[in-house]
């Protein structure tokens, strides 16, 4: 007869010579049927290829975002020092010199991560079928790195300037447009194709895009942008980005380890 592993499987179990290996109720064995899919031991396997794919590309995404984070937190930590001491414009000058900081750190990590990812990959995975899936994952979900990091240094700014009000908002906005495209990408809604692991890192990247735009429309709207020195960018101090290092090296290699 042609049947599924996972039938063979249950069917094996049904026909156990010894009692206590059978199924032990008509509700057990049910239970089986409805999963049927959970016996079939392809199926598993290919599942733990695609969790496996998942996790070596989400680390690898982990890791470069907790670069940007770790910066942000350190120009956060002098944010708020300047905005304590009264010096208010110092804070917009540190949010755009760290900016363009984390800008250039993003097209850095970018460029290095398409040329490595590769390699590494090879390195930590046999499967082929993985490989690609990683890989095409973390090449989607590069571009969010560059929304990613705009979006920590506006987060660094409004907790150093007790302005936190913003960030519950952005939170909420943030997390359901990455709810909504999720869900259209990766199951295929609307007429779109079910893109699986590949919808997810474009859902994700077209979140923070989302998340990134909510922070320059509050800012325009409603922060006082010539108090802190908002209202136009202010020029690159190569010398500023120097004294911030000091306290920014070290929440980048915290955060990243």
């Amino acid at each position: 007869f042609n049947i599924s592993k996972g039938m063979d499987n249950i069917i094996r179990k049904c026909t156990q010579i010894d009692p206590d290996k059978r199924f032990q109720s008509a509700a057990e064995l049910r239970n089986a049927l409805d999963n049927i899919r959970l016996w079939d031991e392809d199926y598993l396997k290919q599942l733990k290829r695609r969790v496996y794919s998942v996790t070596v590309a989400a680390g690898i995404g982990i890791g470069l975002f907790m670069t940007g984070f770790g910066f942000s937190l350190g120009a956060q930590i002098i944010i708020g020092r300047r905005n304590g001491e009264g010096q208010y414009k110092e804070t917009g000058k540190i949010f755009w010199n760290g900016l363009y900081f984390v800008l250039v750190l993003a097209g850095i990590l970018i460029a290095v991560s398409e040329v490595v990812s590769p390699y590494l990959m090879k390195m930590m995975v046999s499967s082929e079928s993985i490989y690609a899936a990683a890989l095409n994952y973390v090449h989607w979900r590069l571009p969010g790195l560059v929304f990613a990091f705009v979006t920590t240094m506006f987060r660094a700014f409004y907790i150093g300037t007790t302005q936190t009000k913003t960030l519950t908002l952005n939170s909420m906005v943030m997390v359901a447009s990455n709810i909504i495209f999720n869900w259209i990408l990766i199951f295929g809604k609307f007429g779109l194709p079910a893109l699986g692991i590949t919808g997810a890192a474009i859902g994700s990247s077209l979140a923070e895009l989302v998340s990134m735009l909510f922070f320059v429309i509050y800012t325009r709207r409603k922060c006082d942008r010539p108090k802190y020195g908002l209202d136009r960018p202010s020029r690159f101090d190569i010398k500023e980005i120097k004294g911030m290092m000091p306290v920014c090296v070290w929440t980048m290699i915290q955060h990243v380890i």
